[in-house]
């Protein structure tokens, strides 16, 4: 039996030579994500040690969808495309499990016996799911479909090691772990949170480019024609949510409500990893005020980016939020770096006839910010210039494949507000979709949403979104952008 298989792309050759215990990759529609999970699973049975016993290699692989109409439909076809129904012992069909039991030989001469399961949740627990199954491998095909049960519990039944059991292999040397391929769901997914927000270290994730990248994986099936044709049927059918999570790989949104920043490409305005500070280079801090206030610590680079390095929040006022600021001022991260302030919500210097100082004041005097390092009024709370400002820096490269706005990984509430939390509501009404003027307010997704805003306009930012509101005065409404045009998805024209 030959298991040479190609995979097709670097993204899913990492995903498959990844050995930790739990990993998942998402991709757009055709990436071929679906293939390397199935051709993973027979790798990983090759893998496993020989049998104390007779020196065969023992696997149990437990492939899980929602339904049977999806197993039967897509999951079961695909992994028959790769191991023929013919070969080995087929059973099951129609609405129950099914099972293949493989045995075949490696080069080696050593036998491989694995027994490879397909099963629906249907509208069964969790727990009869799983019962009275053992296995050593979890396949989670269109994981984002699942409930986050069949996750969790079916981790404590793979690191068990139940299959094929101690008589057979040591269970420290036992290949066992969990598997799984999904599209880009929204943003209020289980795997949003886990993968993105709460990735656990033993836990490996794999995002494919999106379809019509340069770096698309599978283009040998999944052309640009067509993901460039599907794109235009899902667009005319109004259907932008479904474009961006399987074409682009972008996370989604809901459809009652509409991102603010639809520019925002989360593998690309996202380091992919927690940005360090330049040291020498002022680290400068913006806020949005108020009873629930936020706060992002910023650099301008030299080459014109704007790096949001961290993000913090509060419902303490701001006491509490200056507290929060002063730990990481005496960080090791931060050791060697200035705190001044940045700007913030013009609101925070009005003079309240009962307060002795302004909301401003007493965060430049907890702060112990004095003269240039205090914190300044932004040039505007305009919705639409602060929005613009960041909206210029999402388009802007500089240089070299590079954004003009990069995110840490640790500013998780940023990431999720710019993938569409961060959006306009929709108004009930009947045919053309209508949203409302103002995003919605929901701490502290808006809150630092607003500090990142407030911070735009520093820099010349906001005398460049003036100049280009003045221009586009002059050019009767046309709006001219002079490097690059960008279409829906923030993608060069």
């Amino acid at each position: 039996m030959q298991l040479n298989f190609d995979p097709p792309g670097p993204v899913s050759k990492a995903f498959m030579d990844c050995k930790l215990p739990v990993k998942f990759i998402m991709g757009p529609v055709g990436s071929g994500k679906t293939s390397c999970m199935m051709m993973d699973t027979i790798y990983a049975a090759a893998a496993q040690p020989r049998s104390k016993i007779d020196g065969v290699r023992y696997s149990k692989a437990l492939f899980v969808r929602e339904t049977f109409r999806q197993l039967y439909g897509t999951t079961i076809p695909s992994w028959w495309q790769w191991m023929p129904k013919n070969v080995g012992e087929w059973k099951g069909g129609g609405n129950e499990a099914g099972s293949h039991h493989l045995r075949f030989q490696l080069p080696d001469s050593s036998i491989v016996d694995l027994i490879v399961m397909f099963e629906a949740l249907g509208e069964q627990n969790v727990e009869a799911l799983f019962r009275g199954k053992e296995f050593n491998l979890l396949r989670l095909n269109e994981a984002d479909t699942l409930v986050p049960d069949v996750l969790s519990q079916g981790m404590i039944r793979v690191m068990q090691g139940r299959y094929p059991g101690e008589k057979h292999v040591d269970p420290a040397l036992c290949v066992k772990g969990v598997a799984g391929d999904y599209n880009a769901p929204d943003i209020e997914n289980y795997l949003y949170h886990l993968m993105e927000e709460n990735r656990p270290e033993n836990f490996g994730f794999f995002r494919q480019p999106g379809g019509m990248d340069p770096r698309a994986e599978n283009r040998q099936r999944a052309t640009l024609e067509t993901y460039t044709a599907m794109e235009a049927d899902l667009i005319a059918q109004g259907r932008e949510d479904l474009a961006r999570r399987m074409i682009h790989n972008q996370y989604g949104f809901t459809r009652d409500g509409k991102p603010v920043f639809i520019e925002y490409r989360d593998d690309f305005h996202c380091a992919g990893e927690e940005l360090q500070p330049v040291k020498g280079l002022a680290v400068r801090v913006d806020f949005d005020q108020g009873l629930h206030p936020a706060a992002v610590l910023r650099q301008n680079m030299p080459n014109g980016q704007l790096r949001i390095l961290d993000e913090f929040y509060s419902e303490g006022g701001a006491k509490d939020l200056c507290e929060q600021l002063k730990r990481a001022q005496g960080s090791s991260k931060y050791a060697g770096c200035k705190f001044v302030g940045g700007r913030c919500d013009p609101a925070a210097a009005a003079r309240d006839p009962i307060e002795a100082e302004t909301w401003v004041d007493a965060v430049n005097r907890l702060m112990n910010w004095n003269g240039k390092d205090r914190v300044q009024a932004a040039p505007t709370n305009d919705l639409d210039k602060r929005a613009s400002a960041v909206r210029m820096r999402l388009r802007t490269n500089v240089g070299d494949g590079r954004p003009g706005l990069l995110i840490s990984t640790t500013c998780r509430v940023a990431r999720k507000g710019f993938n569409s939390a961060y959006q306009y509501r929709r108004k009930r009404t009947a045919g053309t979709a209508q949203y409302d003027e103002a995003p919605v307010k929901v701490f502290p997704i808006s809150d630092v949403q607003d500090a990142i805003q407030y911070g735009a306009l520093d820099e010349g930012g906001y005398e460049e979104v003036v100049g280009r509101e003045a221009r586009r005065s002059v050019t009767g409404g046309r709006t001219i952008i002079a490097k690059t045009a960008f279409n829906l998805f923030g993608r060069a024209a």
